[in-house]
């Protein structure tokens, strides 16, 4: 197992692509890994990497249901999305304990001008995928982020995730 932010034994400018794929929001140095992933590109190299997208999808956000004009809306409560923080908790279908490092789309742009990248790429995912109420056959699992109540409130649910990006991907061009 290696250190994203120590690639020790790789030579500095060897590859034209590094890709992180669903990491950076995981890895506390965020910063060493981008640096690292900068020293071992060669000039005009990309970098490409997804992460959860930190304005929509962050374990200190939920759903709520807002209503205006006598009509029901699913959207994101979101509280702190500038202040950088870590969350710990276990996994609902695992049981394993994992900790999610929270930062701001302007903290990976920050880490990427210091690293010498260029932005060249940004794109919002949503997920796409219908909305599932939690079944007796699921065992003790909660599916909290998929309750709802009424069928209106799954209609809405589900709009909401094709219109809610919950995953970001990035690329950037080293220029130097």
């Amino acid at each position: 197992m290696r250190d994203a932010a120590d690639l020790y034994g790789i030579k500095s400018k060897y590859f034209d692509v590094v890709i992180a794929n669903m990491s950076l929001m995981d890895i506390a140095d965020a910063v060493g890994a981008i640096q690292e992933a900068s020293r071992v590109l060669r000039g005009n190299g990309h970098f490409i990497f997804s992460i959860t997208h930190p304005a929509f999808c962050d374990f200190r956000q939920q759903w709520v249901i807002i209503k205006e004009n006598a009509k029901k809306y699913f959207a994101r409560a979101v509280s702190k999305y500038l202040s950088s923080a870590v969350g710990r908790y276990t996994l609902w279908a695992s049981g394993i304990k994992t900790t999610q490092y929270h930062r701001s789309i302007e903290t990976y742009f920050e880490y990427l001008r210091n690293a010498n990248f260029l932005v060249s790429e940004f794109r919002e995912i949503a997920t796409k995928k219908p909305v599932r109420k939690a079944e007796k056959e699921d065992g003790d699992v909660k599916l909290h982020r998929s309750r709802y109540t009424t069928f209106a409130e799954k209609r809405m649910k589900e709009f909401a995730g094709k219109e809610i990006p919950f995953f970001l991907v990035i690329g950037a061009l080293k220029i130097k």
